[in-house]
């Protein structure tokens, strides 16, 4: 079956059909025409997209005050990877999962007066591989991608690292997310959509768009987005896109907005140190 190319801000599926799950591109059987259909990667009754849960609630989860505690999700867990327009949607609940039921978003980074106050990302002796990429563990953080929980891992995230040695204590971060593309696309394709779900879960959010990149040789694009979470705490997201041999790499760090002078470069730094495989 051919594919369409994406139209009207619509991200196209991963390509294949899981077992069981998401149908063909086009208009799958048994389901209504395009128009009457939830847009592409939204499960029926979830809210569309843009009006994901805010930042501070993890997808497909009540509103805090109303759920189990982390580890404990209502229901079966998503059995299949997300699809490209939850990319960031994810990434933003995967901090708030590391948070947890606790709503205290602003000890992500802490206030610790005693620590010096740097910028310049300093890699350990370890690494972290991935899909398809290598990166060095900055100083000091932990890698905490085998601590992630079954939702998290088959929604698509596929590295994850903090600076806390424990996952369900908040603290800066930085995950990777990897996506296959169902045909070969460019980042303009996707730049519209992908900014507006990093945005998604933020209160008047200021965005700022990033300088182009090239990460390891291969292009990138950028984008900042600093605004308040459920919780009123000022967070800010930025975030890479890189598409690599039909695949799509999201790599964002999350971080509290009045630490931005101890991070707003800490992300490109260990981009500088990125090795694709």
């Amino acid at each position: 079956m051919t594919s369409q190319p994406p139209t009207g801000g619509e991200w196209p599926p991963s390509g294949g059909q899981p077992a069981g799950q998401q149908p063909p591109y086009g208009q799958p059987p048994n389901q209504p025409p395009y128009g009457q259909q939830p847009p592409y990667g939204q499960p029926p009754g979830q809210p569309p997209y843009g009006q994901q849960p805010p930042y501070g609630q993890p997808p497909n989860q009540p509103p805090y005050g109303q759920q189990p505690p982390y580890g404990q999700p209502p229901g079966e867990p998503p059995k299949r990877r997300s699809r490209l327009p939850l990319i960031i949607g994810v990434a933003v609940a995967i901090v708030v999962v590391v948070v947890g039921g606790l709503l205290v978003l602003g000890a992500v980074v802490g206030d610790d007066d005693d620590s010096e106050s740097d910028d310049a990302f300093e890699a350990s002796s370890e690494s972290v591989k991935g899909d398809g990429y290598t990166y060095p563990l900055p100083e000091d953080w932990h890698d905490l991608t085998g601590d992630l929980a079954s939702e998290q891992t088959s929604a698509g995230i596929d590295t994850f690292v903090g600076e806390e040695d424990d996952i369900d204590k908040p603290h800066t971060n930085v995950l990777v997310e990897v996506d296959e593309l169902p045909s070969e696309m460019k980042l303009d394709d996707l730049r519209d959509q992908w900014q507006q779900n990093v945005a998604s879960g933020l209160t008047d959010a200021e965005t700022t768009e990033l300088d182009d990149i090239t990460i390891d040789g291969e292009d990138a694009i950028g984008v900042r987005f600093a605004g308040s979470n459920a919780q009123d705490i000022d967070v800010t997201q930025e975030a890479y896109l890189s598409i690599v041999d039909q695949k799509a790499y999201t790599i964002a760090i999350s971080y509290q907005t009045d630490d931005a002078d101890d991070y707003d470069s800490y992300l490109t730094g260990l981009l500088d140190e990125w090795t694709w495989e």
